[in-house]
């Protein structure tokens, strides 16, 4: 299910989001299901993240945003995901919906200014997303 955020700063302003996860030995789904997103992803943001951030982890996630304008790809995106087994669909918070605005916001404003339009990736090291979108190296 595709869900909408307005930004409580620019109420004219909306985004669109969608958020699946699978249990904690999901994460060989989400991956499947994070790389099938990705292969339509226009103009929109997809992670793949684990519940919570620190251990014990008791779900593998994708998420998926964009802006209004972004629907017919977020849907193509989630059919695409939704093909791997064993997920669910779920309603984030608002809080963190808003730090994956500026976190999304951030990243494309780094491309921009130094014309690196390649993937942000982190494997093996855990990494916290604070408030404001900033994410920063665990421990």
């Amino acid at each position: 299910m595709i869900h909408e955020w307005a930004s409580a700063l620019n109420a004219e302003r909306r985004y669109l989001y969608w958020a699946l996860r699978w249990g904690p030995n999901g994460e060989e789904s989400a991956k499947k299901a994070w790389e099938a997103a990705m292969s339509y992803a226009r103009n929109t943001h997809c992670w793949r993240l684990k519940e919570p951030m620190l251990p014990p982890h008791l779900h593998n996630c994708v998420i998926a945003l964009g802006d209004g304008d972004a629907l017919p790809s977020l849907q193509r995106m989630l059919m695409a995901a939704q093909r791997v087994e064993g997920a669910e669909s779920y309603v984030l918070e608002d809080d963190f919906v808003r730090a994956l605005v500026l976190r999304r916001a951030r990243l494309m404003a780094e491309r921009l200014e130094t014309n690196d339009f390649g993937m942000k990736v982190f494997r093996n090291k855990p990494h916290l997303l604070d408030r404001e979108g900033r994410i920063k190296p665990h421990g």
